[in-house]
């Protein structure tokens, strides 16, 4: 590289943040194909786990296990409505999905936890709070728009009502905690951590945040359920932009899943929805007054500490560059003094035994 092009780059802080514009068509290409092959990989685990899962815990839970119970309805049901097997096959396969980036963010030479956005953010700690408590007025007025449009599937119906057999069986608490924390994880970051940091780098954050927030919602299989899914994958998007950080979303993502474990431990055996039950009345009311405070806080925070910044994120990255090649050029100027101390005491020694042995012996020199 010309030594101008490179003085340059360094005095340009936006020269390696900048998406299309600068680093061409095939770097953006190039970054799209990494990141979707590592979500089709991690999808690709997470099958594969699934259904090793599925097996381990058939034999533990049904008893030897063959091909057939496989296919067998019954079998199924009762792994998960087993205290045992339900975990397993809930927890287990979601920590698949995060092996893959893991893989990857560690091999790369970038920052492990800047590279699936672990870090502070610019955001206050009330913005978090304020994030936390959007994501499920934006869960919930999404389900009931999508409840207009489309029934409620076979899938979704027999999770319910596992949800609900589990949740007033005196299981709510862990189930609340599977539902809300693994996920909370696991697949944010996988999704907004690993995918959506490396897109908007690439192609800018509004086509990073919608083209995962449509992987996102695909992930869930279900499409009635995705449908209902994207509108939050959005939301969870634009906190983990704004902010700089993952950690809002995944705030914001365990607080919908635990109140949607609750909403439907509570709702009517012959109904899903919430509202037909009178006394979640008070639910629906708490969801909505804290979730239209939360949206005002997150669009106070948006405003006042405004959007991310590429140019203090390069200067800051800089920052840390200088930093560590102080620190590694200060440590080689002690190691080289340590080591010019050491020669200069080993040839005063040799000297001293010198003139020592010339004192002793004085008529062997003269």
């Amino acid at each position: 590289m010309n030594p101008n092009d490179a003085e340059a780059s360094r005095n340009d802080p936006e020269a390696d943040t900048a998406p299309v514009r600068r680093g061409g068509l095939w770097r953006a290409a190039g970054a799209v194909l990494t990141v979707f092959s590592v979500l089709a990989g991690s999808a690709a685990a997470f099958v594969v786990t699934s259904g090793l899962v599925t097996i381990v815990a058939m034999a533990i839970v049904v008893g030897p296990f063959d091909l057939a119970s496989l296919q067998d309805p019954d079998a199924m049901a009762q792994v998960v409505r087993s205290r045992i097997g339900f975990p397993l096959v809930v927890v287990i396969p979601q920590f698949a999905l995060i092996v893959l980036p893991l893989a990857v963010v560690v091999l790369s030479r970038s920052s492990t936890r800047r590279g699936l956005g672990l870090v502070r953010g610019h955001w206050p700690l009330w913005a978090w709070l304020a994030a936390g408590l959007a994501v499920p007025l934006v869960g919930m007025v999404s389900g009931v728009v999508s409840g207009f449009f489309f029934e409620e599937s076979d899938h979704l119906r027999v999770m319910t009502e596992i949800f609900r057999e589990h949740g007033r069986g005196g299981f709510l608490i862990p189930l609340a905690l599977m539902i809300g924390l693994t996920p909370a994880i696991c697949e944010e970051l996988l999704f907004r951590g690993f995918a959506q940091t490396r897109l908007t780098r690439s192609l800018g954050p509004v086509a990073a945040i919608v083209l995962v927030s449509i992987t996102f919602a695909a992930f869930h299989w279900d499409p009635v359920h995705a449908v209902a899914v994207f509108p939050i994958g959005l939301f969870l998007g634009l906190i983990s932009w704004r902010s700089g950080s993952l950690f809002p979303a995944m705030l914001g993502h365990f607080m919908n899943n635990v109140i949607s474990v609750a909403a439907v431990t509570m709702a009517p055996e012959d109904a899903s929805d919430v509202l037909e039950l009178p006394g979640s009345i008070l639910l629906v009311l708490g969801v909505f007054s804290a979730g239209l405070i939360g949206i005002g806080a997150v669009v106070a925070a948006s405003v006042l500490y405004g959007r991310p910044d590429p140019i203090a994120h390069a200067e800051h990255a800089h920052a840390e560059n200088a930093h560590a090649e102080n620190a590694h050029a200060e440590n080689a100027h002690a190691e080289n003094a340590h080591a010019e101390n050491a020669h200069a005491e080993n040839a005063h020694a040799e000297n001293a035994h010198a003139e020592n042995v010339h004192a002793e012996n004085p008529g062997r020199y003269d």
